[in-house]
């Protein structure tokens, strides 16, 4: 198993109150996929620098997880159809050499 980050641009369009739900959701499909969640960190909203037609802002949420190589192209495939998230970017962390 490998550890990997994961970014998750949501959606501000909704209320505040569904960012808790969507985040829950993204756990939810995270851990259903075999992943073993380490952290979540709620980056809280942001604006983007180069905004577009649709979107001016979104929340960050920062998953920390380990997981299979192949589940990430599941996750991503499962999760892009979700309107609620924008974006969402995935980093294999280097293992750090264990010591003696």
């Amino acid at each position: 198993m490998n550890s990997y980050d994961a970014l998750f641009i949501i959606s501000t369009q909704g209320s505040d109150e569904n960012y808790s739900e969507i985040i829950a959701q993204i756990e939810k499909e995270l851990i259903a996929s075999g992943c073993d969640i380490q952290a979540v960190q709620k980056l809280d909203k942001r604006e983007f620098e180069r905004p577009n037609n649709k979107y001016s802002s979104g929340y960050y949420v920062n998953f920390r997880f380990r997981s299979r190589p192949d589940a990430i192209a599941e996750i991503r495939s499962k999760l892009k159809f979700n309107p609620a998230i924008y974006r969402q970017f995935y980093v294999k962390r280097k293992e750090s050499p264990v010591t003696a």
